[in-house]
């Protein structure tokens, strides 16, 4: 089962970026990405942006967050 939270905090880690440089990188706020990433209505373009910001490809992304 695919876990967003999981993913999220082990790209920020693996890459020793934070969820504010992001946020920034990316044009939103770090507490509307917080939300839209774990409020369970997260829009995929949403996860590409991080996912790319990361410099991950989805599927790279998405493994990381896979048990």
């Amino acid at each position: 089962m695919f876990n967003l939270r999981v993913a999220v905090k082990t790209a920020l880690t693996k890459r020793s970026r934070t969820m504010t440089s992001v946020a920034d990188a990316i044009g939103k706020d770090r507490a509307s990405l917080t939300s839209s990433l774990y409020n369970g209505n997260t829009v995929m373009e949403t996860v590409k942006s991080v996912a790319y910001e990361l410099d991950f490809k989805l599927s790279e992304f998405i493994a990381l967050g896979e048990d």
